[in-house]
């Protein structure tokens, strides 16, 4: 893999969320994602790991490593995202309250939404590798795998369902089209394997 890899799928998100987002709101969803990955590379760094490669796909912008030695710091550096994006949005939260600014409440949902979104235990969503690593604790690493895998499809599966079902509201397209992205994802996982 190289080091900075961008596939087609990434162009084709981006143009979609220019398309119905605009320039101001896809600006304070750059912010929030900049702030998540800078918490994830801000966790290698203080383990004295590397970055290998960062990928950007269809499921958004995804971070490699190298260096971390544990179990423990390998949780650590994929929730370091989650914590520094929910951390970013209530401040974005708070200053955009005060100083009446629309990009920094865009920011802060955004942020809100990226923390809550990368936290379901889906790979290859930070909740999903989390859920690997600690099962690789307890389970073989092919087990862990296979029972992470799994969950991920079922998950993104039914993402999906309940986004189609409940499309006639206004989070259901939203729910259908994180389901979709997920299901991709899940196929283009199993393409790098």
């Amino acid at each position: 893999m190289k080091r900075l890899d961008i596939s087609t799928g990434a162009i084709i998100l981006l143009s979609v969320l220019y398309f119905f987002c605009g320039p101001v709101k896809l600006l304070a969803l750059f912010a929030a994602i900049v702030s998540h990955e800078l918490g994830h590379a801000a966790a290698l760094y203080a383990f004295g790991a590397r970055l290998k490669s960062l990928r950007f796909d269809i499921s958004g912008i995804s971070m490699c490593g190298l260096g971390l030695d544990s179990t423990a710091k390998e949780i650590t550096a994929l929730a370091a995202g989650p914590a520094a994006g929910f951390a970013v949005a209530l401040l974005c939260s708070h200053l955009g309250n005060k100083l009446g600014s629309d990009f920094l409440l865009f920011s802060a949902g955004f942020g809100i939404m990226l923390t809550v979104y990368n936290l379901l235990p889906v790979l290859p969503l930070d909740g999903g590798n989390i859920l690997r690593c600690v099962l690789t604790c307890f389970l073989r690493q092919s087990t862990a795998e296979r029972i992470t895998g799994i969950l991920s499809l079922t998950l993104a599966s039914l993402i999906s369902v309940f986004g189609a079902l409940n499309i006639s509201k206004s989070e259901g397209a939203a729910l259908c089209a994180a389901g979709v992205l997920l299901l991709a994802s899940q196929r283009e996982r199993r393409r790098h394997l």
